[in-house]
């Protein structure tokens, strides 16, 4: 099942040595603000697929991750700070 809501949270994740998390039951995901923004969209991608298809393994959520994020910043999509 989907989740309803994803609180996306800002973290230095450098003692876990990963550029983002994704925290299942909590539906949280954690991305370290040290990233180019292209990066950071490919990781927040990656993050949220781990909570969307949990079983999937490590390499095709990569894969998927990279291709959305190369296709979504292709198409001009940047982040929009508030």
């Amino acid at each position: 099942m989907l989740p309803k809501k994803v609180k996306v949270v800002e973290k230095k994740l450098g003692r876990e040595n990963a550029y983002g998390l994704a925290w299942h039951g909590e539906n949280v995901v954690e991305i370290d603000p040290r990233q180019g923004e292209q990066e950071r969209l490919d990781t927040l991608i990656h993050e949220l697929l781990h909570l969307m298809e949990p079983e999937w393994e490590e390499e095709k959520v990569e894969a998927c991750a990279a291709f959305l994020a190369s296709l979504v910043w292709q198409q001009g999509y940047r982040r929009v700070r508030e």
